[in-house]
């Protein structure tokens, strides 16, 4: 950016928010370059998350933003950026090896990106800017960066690896990821957002479970390029388990227990078609002071005392696909087990008041 530039954007008083998350910028780096403090600490990931870029779309959306629909203020740094474009994809109009595009992106194409950047967080771009703006950045190959400009990622920390034949991603949910991922066969999603138990799917159906990752948790640690590897490995060496993984479109249902520091929490979905109620009423015959029911995160726990007995009966209860544990350190909630001796001890408070002590069953 030129110091004329640079000057113009210090003495601009319009409104400027953040491109990726919205929030107002008052600092003059952050106007410079259109992305808020918190938000450019991410750009180390997210410019290192590329994949090859499509240079044909990426110059067709960039050619659809007339100078007439941005602000004056941009209108020097997007020129600038559209040549670089404009240069880019002419140098690699020849070529086919990937690996060689994937290169040119990542370098030649940060000032692109960063103009794109730059034009969104001014107010009322346009949707047909903004559009505009988030299909260069993905054709350009940061596909991550594409959906956190559209809303539709998650910035925080994910983790992603294969194991005994699926591929796993822990991570923060989001409504466009969930979404995504509930279309893969055999997949596993967690209940709500909270819950911390992976998503995860055959191996069969890796590629596009790591496509998802790349594109709505970018934030993700792992190698993509080597599990996708290892997935495909274990397929070819596993045909006949793979294949009936693959052909399946029945969702895998999972139990998952938390352990916190002085008891345990479950969480599973209401199955259709199976014996729910049965299923409910071994877990009461759990003495009522050993347990308790959360509306809000709609999970139960119960005393630590009763892990194996719970497992035992969620595994026979045939219901659960997967049953999994997850052990943490967070404290358990003080008294969430007294409801019981409460109504006990003071019977004309009613039904309302034991509900807002915590527990319903």
């Amino acid at each position: 950016m030129t110091t004329r530039n640079r000057n113009q954007l210090f003495t601009d008083n319009t409104r400027r928010h953040c491109s990726r998350c919205g929030d107002a910028l008052t600092d003059p780096a952050s106007r410079e370059c259109g992305v808020g403090p918190v938000c450019r600490k991410k750009d180390t990931h997210l410019y290192a998350k590329t994949i090859a870029a499509n240079f044909g779309i990426a110059t067709i959306r960039a050619m659809s933003v007339r100078e007439d629909m941005l602000a004056p203020e941009v209108h020097a740094t997007w020129k600038a950026a559209y040549s670089r474009l404009l240069k880019a994809a002419e140098k690699v109009a020849n070529l086919t090896d990937d690996v060689t595009i994937m290169r040119r992106a990542g370098a030649d194409l940060r000032e692109v990106v960063r103009a794109c950047d730059l034009v969104c967080s001014y107010e009322n771009p346009g949707h047909d800017v903004r559009n505009a703006m988030i299909d260069v950045v993905h054709a350009c190959g940061y596909i991550g960066l594409a959906a956190v400009l559209a809303g539709q990622a998650s910035t925080s920390p994910s983790r992603v690896w294969f194991e005994n034949g699926r591929v796993h991603m822990t991570g923060l949910g989001n409504k466009s990821g969930w979404s995504a991922m509930r279309q893969i066969p055999g997949v596993v999603t967690p209940k709500y957002r909270g819950d911390r138990a992976p998503y995860t799917a055959p191996a069969g159906h890796a590629v596009i479970f790591l496509a998802n990752v790349r594109r709505f948790w970018p934030m993700y640690e792992g190698d993509i390029a080597a599990i996708a590897t290892e997935a495909a490995t274990w397929v070819q060496n596993n045909q006949a388990v793979a294949a009936a993984f693959a052909a399946s479109t029945t969702p895998v249902h999972k139990f998952v227990i938390t352990t916190r520091t002085m008891d345990f929490t479950v969480a599973f979905p209401w199955v259709r078609n199976a014996n729910m109620t049965g299923f409910m009423a071994e877990l009461k015959t759990i003495p009522a002071d050993q347990r308790n029911y959360n509306p809000s995160t709609k999970s139960w726990s119960f005393t630590i005392a009763n892990l194996d007995r719970v497992t035992e009966i969620a595994r026979s209860s045939g219901i659960f696909g997967e049953i999994r544990k997850i052990d943490t350190v967070e404290p358990t909630p003080e008294g969430i087990y007294n409801a019981r001796s409460v109504q006990r001890r003071y019977p004309n408070l009613g039904r309302a008041a034991y509900f807002r002590g915590g527990w319903r069953l």
